[in-house]
């Protein structure tokens, strides 16, 4: 798959892990890449609440998707998780959650090697870019 596959969400809503989880869409915002995943019970813990594992799926899936986007510079994105820390400050029980991931920081480190800072948020509703917040806390003119 090359890069700008990679970008392009109906591409990655093909891969066959991404399907595996029912990822039902994937969107470019103006920062970052924002996924949906719809509830299923085959993603969920006894009782509802989904695993932790899909949480972390979940997150390194659009985090990929992020850097691959904040590093289009790049002749060619080959993209490792150098380090992924999962917080769990609450559960999604019976209920569809959103991933959005933010590229804070890239740059280049030796033989074209690119590094990404970012940072992802998983919500159970979708939440706003920080351009659609910009929107709605400054007056337009």
């Amino acid at each position: 798959m090359d890069l700008a596959q990679e970008i392009d969400g109906a591409a990655a809503l093909a891969v066959p892990y991404v399907r595996w989880l029912g990822v039902e869409s994937i969107e470019n915002t103006a920062d970052g890449v924002r996924v949906h995943l719809p509830y299923q019970d085959g993603n969920s813990n006894l009782g509802g609440t989904l695993h932790g594992g899909v949480f972390a799926s979940l997150i390194a899936i659009t985090a990929r998707l992020t850097a691959v986007r904040a590093m289009q510079g790049a002749q060619e994105a080959h993209v490792q998780t150098l380090s992924q820390t999962v917080q769990y400050l609450s559960t999604a029980s019976k209920e569809a959650v959103w991933a959005q991931v933010r590229a804070l920081r890239t740059e280049v480190a030796g033989n074209a090697s690119y590094i990404a800072t970012l940072e992802a948020e998983l919500a159970q509703h979708k939440p706003p870019t920080v351009q659609e917040v910009l929107q709605k806390t400054l007056p337009l003119s």
